[in-house]
């Protein structure tokens, strides 16, 4: 058996600490290995011992090798320069190898100086380690110098600007006076205030001051209330003045218009001044003149007392401040108006009634004084006023108020009176209505007749029915009923032959009597409703037709048998011509009814009212009328 040789390949650094390799191991024969050399940070790979360069490298395994990787330094550019070349300049830049130390320089022009490098390092010269390419950059700034200011007396006065500045800046200073002073000059002898300097080195400037001069006024706010005993002048400031007030005898001094109540006043002038007396007064007044009064007294200074007077049916509530005394003492704090508030006094106004079961009062109650005030009283049904129990009867009644007031109203039941109802005749009709009544009731009477009977009239001539009456006495009305008039047509078949006698208006009940009475060649055969007699009489209960039947004379045996022809109704009858012909025409002779063999009783129906002919077989002709 034979087995591949395999052989050590070893890897090595030039410089550990510049870099590291890969790749050291044992290889079979003929295998190939991956080399590979990592520069550290600030380092570079160079080359193999062997002269190549490849990296990574491969290599074929065919005897025990050692590989050896080179690495050198890397450079790095540091730049150095200025942020401003007008301001200064930088050297110790150029190229260095990684981690060389180089020296950096910031050098200013004149008048200015360096500040910082760009990171912030205030070292100068200083020294950097190179790790990488680099930029410094010196930042430069002018020069600074300090001004200062004083004031020559601090009470007067200070100023104001004292700074530490850039060379060649101009400034601005002020000098600033206390209350009561003003500035007068630097101490160079310049008097511009603000003043405006340019600053090339430290300087120190001095301000002088001198007091003001105030104008002192002295007055009082109303030329009619007083005045004071000096007017003042112009005074430097703070110089000590005295003024005094001298109001007149109806105003009060109060106090001066700096507030001080001191009458003389003494004051340290500050300022112009215009010192006023204030002068007050108080007025007195009053909400209603027609109500009251207000006087007042001056009794001292800042005091005042007031009295309010009511007229009558007025009294005083308060004082439009609210305090109820009465005088009152008013202390004055300022122009004052008081003014009193006076009321209208409340009177009560009580009604009654002298009885409350007939009637009631209204109108009662708290009034103001002088209140027109409305007073009722209103009688219940049945009742009625009489008057208050003043004697005055006027209702409803207006008052004045001037005072408690009472007043009764007297009440009296009315007068009942008897109404009576009746009838002239109980049999043809009933009333109502009678009764007692009081004064004024309205009462309805009603008159009702009977059948047959009408209302005609009441007893005084009222035809109203029912009647509405107004009760102002005892009184008997009478109905009057009358009976209803009917009327009684009575007349002949033919008037040729006989009279009647009876037709006309009559009352209901009337006894009346009808004759029927033939002429010479005739006779009267009878009534259209039977009845025989010539002469007979009827009670009127409603309208009625009689009619008298007349024929000519013949024989007596003709006479007893002749037929009878006479109206019922709308019907005409034919009484005996049993098994005759009957024939019945009207007035323009159209037959309206015929029969061959008669019934002993035969009827024909008529269409309408009027007279028809009726023919008998064997007999004369005969009229009748149809109403």
């Amino acid at each position: 058996q034979f087995a591949i040789n395999s052989y050590p390949v070893g890897v090595a650094s030039s410089n550990t600490n510049m870099g590291g390799v890969s790749g050291s191991g044992t290889y079979n024969h003929n295998s190939t290995a991956t080399l590979t050399a990592t520069a550290y940070y600030g380092y570079h790979f160079i080359q193999w011992q062997d002269g190549n360069t490849e990296n990574p490298r491969s290599v074929v395994v065919t005897d025990s090798t050692q590989y050896t990787a080179q690495f050198g330094y890397n450079s790095y550019l540091v730049t150095a320069n200025s942020s401003n070349v007008t301001l200064g300049s930088a050297t110790g830049g150029g190229s260095y190898n990684y981690l060389s130390q180089v020296a950096l320089m910031a050098v200013p022009t004149p008048h200015y100086h360096f500040t910082m490098w760009n990171d912030s390092i205030e070292d100068n010269p200083r020294t950097i380690t190179v790790t990488r390419d680099t930029l410094f950059t010196a930042h430069f700034a002018i020069d600074r110098h300090t001004v200062e200011v004083a004031s020559t007396d601090a009470t007067m006065g200070s100023t104001n600007g004292t700074d530490t500045v850039d060379y060649n800046t101009a400034v601005w200073i002020s000098a600033i006076a206390n209350y009561g002073y003003h500035f007068t000059q630097w101490q160079d002898g310049n008097t511009q205030n603000p003043r405006r300097v340019v600053v090339l080195q430290d300087t120190v400037f001095t301000a002088s001051f001198a007091p003001n001069q105030y104008t002192a006024t002295c007055n009082v706010n109303d030329n009619t209330r007083g005045a004071v005993a000096n007017t003042g002048g112009s005074f430097n400031y703070l110089t000590q003045l005295t003024f005094t007030a001298l109001p007149t005898t109806d105003y009060h001094f109060l106090r001066w218009s700096n507030g001080s109540t001191a009458n003389p006043v003494t004051f340290t002038l500050t300022q112009d001044t215009v010192l006023t007396a204030i002068l007050v007064g108080l007025t007195a007044q009053v909400n209603d003149s027609v109500m009251g009064t207000v006087a007042h007294t001056k009794p001292t200074n800042l005091t005042e007392v007031v009295t309010a007077t009511p007229n009558y049916g007025y009294h005083f509530v308060q004082w439009g401040d609210g305090a109820t005394d009465n005088p009152r003492t008013v202390t004055l704090t300022g122009d004052t108006t008081v003014t009193a508030i006076f009321a209208v006094n409340n009177y009560f106004l009580t009604v009654n009634s002298n009885d409350s079961t007939l009637g009631s009062v209204q109108g009662g109650g708290e009034y103001n004084y002088l209140s027109q005030v409305t007073i009722t009283a209103t009688a219940v049904q049945h009742s009625h006023f009489v008057q208050w129990n003043d004697g005055n009867t006027t209702n409803p009644r207006l008052l004045t108020l001037t005072s408690d007031t009472a007043f009764t109203a007297i009440f009296e039941q009315d007068q009942q009176y008897q109404i009576i109802v009746n009838a002239n005749d109980t049999t043809r009709g009933r009333v109502e209505g009678s009764g007692t009544y009081y004064i004024g009731e309205t009462v309805t009477i009603t008159a009702t007749a009977n059948e047959h009977y009408y209302f005609a009239q009441w007893s005084d001539g009222n035809t109203s029915n029912p009647r509405v009456i107004t009760v102002t006495d005892n009184a008997t009305y009478t109905a009057v009923f009358d009976p209803v008039m009917y009327t009684l047509i009575v007349e002949a078949n033919d008037y040729s032959m006989g009279q009647v006698v009876g037709g006309g208006s009559y009352a209901y009940g009337s006894e009346v009597i009808i004759e029927a009475r033939a002429f010479g060649g005739y006779r009267f055969i009878g009534w259209s409703d039977g009845v025989q007699e010539k002469q007979r009489t009827v009670t009127v209960t409603s309208n009625a037709s009689y009619l008298a039947l007349f024929e000519p004379n013949v024989g007596i045996e003709e006479v007893d048998s002749h037929p009878l022809v006479y109206v019922s109704g709308k019907e005409v009858v034919a009484s005996g011509a049993a098994g005759h012909t009957i024939m019945v025409y009207d007035v323009a002779g159209r037959c309206i009814g015929n029969v061959g063999r008669a019934a002993d009783r035969q009827t024909f129906t008529v269409p309408v009212a009027g007279v028809y002919i009726v023919r008998i077989e064997g007999y004369n002709p005969q009229k009748c009328l149809v109403r």
